[in-house]
């Protein structure tokens, strides 16, 4: 049995979403997730609600609400990810474009980060 060791926290940890492409089949997404404490990551998760999505006005077109929003999305991802196993740079633009023709990439992803770290539970 190994004993346990307190202030060695990993720098990241591998993982993997599934995303439903436009005609139902699934995709599997790599990633590499920082990883986060859980009051490192309750602090990180406090400004996520900090964007400029709440403020629209009904002359913003909906075009520029979604926008918006993919930026917003761009933002968080870039900080709980270091990267992903596809082929495409793992950049501001890709990150927005992958939201853009997944529209459950964003949820999947902070999803899938927040109840691995959150949640952990070793398997049966």
């Amino acid at each position: 049995m190994s004993l346990l060791v307190l202030g060695k926290t990993p720098d990241s940890f591998e993982g993997k979403v599934e995303l439903i492409d436009a005609g139902g089949s699934s995709q599997e997404l790599p990633l590499t997730f920082k990883y986060f404490t859980s009051l490192e990551y309750a602090k990180l998760s406090d400004g996520w609600g900090d964007n400029d999505t709440k403020t629209t006005s009904l002359a913003e077109t909906n075009e520029a609400v979604v926008k918006k929003t993919f930026d917003q999305y761009a933002k968080v991802l870039q900080q709980i990810l270091v990267g992903w196993d596809i082929d495409a740079e793992f950049t501001k633009a890709n990150i927005v474009k992958l939201c853009d023709e997944y529209p459950d990439a964003f949820t999947a992803i902070v999803d899938e980060h927040r109840s691995t770290l959150l949640e952990r539970r070793l398997g049966n």
